[in-house]
């Protein structure tokens, strides 16, 4: 999914992590006016502030596309467009995620990796809680927006209960936390999205019988979190769940401490 992500270069700090997971990288008016002109249905740019600029000044001269596309936008402060110019970048982008400080997003460069990969649309990046209305609003890694209704989230067993005021994304865009109760996104994509819960039963069979699958039951069953394998890094981890690195490949230190943190002989893991 990578040849639909497109960045505009701006401050290294904040776009790099999105150059290094594989985006198209567009330095000059003539790329992005290309690029923008000859657009599929799908396509999301990325910006920040200091390239800006850059994009609204190409706008001007060309006549907004057909296709739909998204923009996501890095700013360090709250609210930093007018009014008139949300609307032009509206005409250009079906849809406009500010990425700043009164919403929570994933770190940039779990961020990045999610919005390149091909299954972008399974995660959520990024949200905000409308307290008014009592809706959580999920940006999802193709930058399309999910509204949840707070009564989705019902207390735990536990008798946990959200605080919504806490929010955050987690796990590389697979969990959402409000303060200290957690939900899957799998389970409110299952439920609100009828295109993804079709998905999922066309393929539950296959992902059910993998090593991966098998591997995410064990550790959601034994309360760990991605995190929870000290020297196995969270990416290391995520890609064992979506059976990117196959069990036979999983080097030995690395079968030591999942023993170790799930509490079951390595070969026994495929059997949960």
């Amino acid at each position: 999914m990578t040849d639909t992500l497109l960045l505009i270069e701006g401050a290294p700090e904040v776009t790099a992590s999105f150059a290094e997971a594989g985006a198209q990288r567009l330095r000059t008016a003539e790329e992005i006016t290309e690029s923008y002109r000859e657009a599929q249905p799908g396509t999301r740019w990325v910006s920040d502030a200091e390239a800006l600029e850059n994009l609204t000044h190409v706008l001007r001269a060309i006549v907004p596309s057909e296709p739909e596309q998204a923009l996501l936008l890095f700013f360090e402060r709250v609210y930093p467009l007018d009014r008139a110019r949300w609307q032009f970048l509206n005409a250009y982008f079906h849809t406009l995620v500010l990425a700043d400080p009164s919403g929570q997003f994933l770190p940039r460069d779990e961020m990045a990796e999610v919005m390149a990969s091909d299954t972008a649309r399974d995660y959520v990046i990024g949200g905000e809680i409308d307290e008014k209305d009592q809706v959580v609003v999920l940006y999802r890694g193709t930058l399309d927006r999910l509204p949840v209704p707070f009564s989705f989230f019902r207390p735990s067993g536990s008798g946990r209960a959200p605080e919504f005021s806490r929010f955050a994304v987690a796990d590389w865009g697979q969990t959402l936390r409000f303060g200290d109760y957690e939900a899957s996104v799998e389970a409110v994509l299952y439920e609100r999205d009828p295109e993804y819960r079709r998905r999922a039963k066309a393929n539950r069979v296959q992902r059910d019988a993998s090593f991966g699958g098998a591997f995410r039951r064990l550790r959601l069953l034994r309360g760990l979190t991605q995190s929870s394998f000290p020297g196995v890094s969270e990416r290391e981890i995520r890609r064992i769940e979506r059976n990117e690195v196959e069990a036979e490949r999983i080097h030995a230190e690395t079968r030591a401490v999942l023993e170790r943190e799930l509490r079951v002989p390595f070969d026994e893991i495929r059997s949960y």
